[in-house]
């Protein structure tokens, strides 16, 4: 396993280990997780994995599982050092490879994809999405693109590939943060949180940690002989059922005891510099149904026990700066945003 003591990754291998898979994982140790005794390691950086080929020879993986494949040169340096040594891989991807990413973003114009995006959804026309943008999230590369990486690993000879393509991930550990900016407001006894109006209806797909980890341990684990599976296999893994904003955060209220109000407002009903530059004409939800009927997968966890244990961790483990969490950005200043709720009551 390449990477995997962070935030998605140490639940995927609690899940191996109670299976009864012997598990090794080599990583950068800037990281410590609470993982069983069994798991043996190997410390290093990902683009030195080519120095550790002995080792992993002599621990004679049946599957190689890469948590953290960011670029094209990612990918072929583990192929360059497991070929010979290891035939499966099941690397981590995510929904940004999707077109409809770049019609969110702007990029793509007069066309809106069909949603919930199955595996043969188009895929952006344009590649390394985050190469000019301000900030990266979690400081991924200029030459960051899962495109590439994908293609990397499908190109490989005689190599059998199974991608998992992931959606927003929360929960415990999250380093985005992406629920806290809701949290303080309802924490604050803020009596009404207003949401751009296209933003409460838009529809994204999210995953609970745990049940993502789940549905990664079932793809290392699937039997590649059995006849729902071939040597290439792409999955979307995320929720059965996507929400829209207003009602993922009407569950997030409930989980927090919150009475207060989300107040939907037209755009011209906003402040025009906080609107947000979106095109929220298309949503960005993915159908996972292709893996819960090939896998199984079933969600261990419900979204209500996740939610709770996720802002239960939250108020535990505040950023350092509330601006730190992803949905900071679609939230007004308390100040504008009594401004908004004093003009909807005359």
């Amino acid at each position: 396993m390449i990477g995997g003591t962070h935030f998605i990754g140490p639940y995927v291998i609690r899940y191996l280990v109670f299976a009864g898979h012997t598990v090794k994982v080599f990583h950068r140790g800037q990281t410590k997780a609470d993982l069983p005794t069994t798991v043996t390691y190997l410390q290093g950086n990902r683009q030195d994995i080519h120095q550790y080929q002995s080792q992993i020879e002599a621990f004679a993986p049946d599957v190689i599982l890469d948590m953290i494949p960011y670029t094209a040169a990612d990918a072929q340096t583990v192929l360059n050092t497991i070929t010979g040594t290891c035939s499966r891989i099941v690397a981590i991807s995510s929904q940004d490879v999707y077109r409809a990413r770049d019609v969110i973003w702007g990029l793509e114009t007069d066309i809106v994809d069909s949603t919930p995006l199955t595996e043969s959804s188009p895929l952006r026309s344009q590649l390394y999405p985050y190469q000019n943008a301000p900030q990266r999230p979690l400081g991924v590369p200029s030459n960051y693109d899962k495109i590439l990486v994908e293609r990397t690993y499908l190109n490989a000879a005689d190599m059998a590939v199974t991608l998992l393509r992931l959606p927003m991930v929360y929960g415990p550990g999250d380093p985005l943060h992406r629920f806290y900016a809701y949290l303080h407001r309802m924490d604050s006894k803020r009596p009404v949180i207003v949401l751009d109006a296209r933003l409460a209806q838009w529809q994204s797909s999210y995953g609970y940690v745990e049940n993502i980890d789940w549905g990664i341990a079932l793809a290392v684990m699937q039997n590649p002989e059995s006849e729902s599976t071939t040597s290439h296999r792409i999955y979307n893994l995320s929720e059965l059922h996507p929400l829209s904003e207003k009602e993922r955060l009407n569950l997030l209220a409930q989980s927090a005891n919150w009475p207060g109000q989300i107040l939907a407002a037209m755009p011209d009903q906003l402040p025009p510099d906080r609107l947000i530059p979106f095109n929220f004409q298309q949503d960005w939800t993915t159908d996972s149904s292709l893996i819960r009927q090939e896998l199984g997968y079933q969600e261990p966890v419900s979204i209500t026990t996740a939610l709770e244990r996720t802002l239960h961790w939250e108020r535990q483990n505040p950023p350092t700066d509330i601006q730190n969490s992803a949905s900071a950005m679609v939230l007004l200043d308390p100040e504008i945003e009594d401004r908004v709720v004093a003009a909807f009551s005359h």
